[in-house]
């Protein structure tokens, strides 16, 4: 896994990424809480809102609207 082996890694772009899952998105929130300023994951078909809400929630450094996640934001209250 990515965050295993950078695990100060501040910004992270899977852009149009179709492997990427929530599964996934929640192991690297676990291992990036500290780190991680941006994530974009626009046009990742397998994400759901659930995972978004687990990193917005864990990845308490990511700046801006929806933690500077960028995932086609639908103003994710939480």
């Amino acid at each position: 896994m990515i965050a295993d082996r950078c695990s100060s890694m501040k910004i992270l772009k899977l852009r149009n990424c179709e492997m990427i899952t929530d599964m996934g998105l929640k192991a690297l929130a676990k291992k990036l809480p500290l780190s991680l300023l941006e994530l974009d994951l626009s046009g990742c078909t397998q994400v759901t809102d659930q995972s978004i809400v687990v990193i917005t929630r864990n990845c308490s450094k990511l700046k801006g609207k929806c933690g500077r996640v960028v995932y086609m934001c639908r103003e994710l209250v939480v």
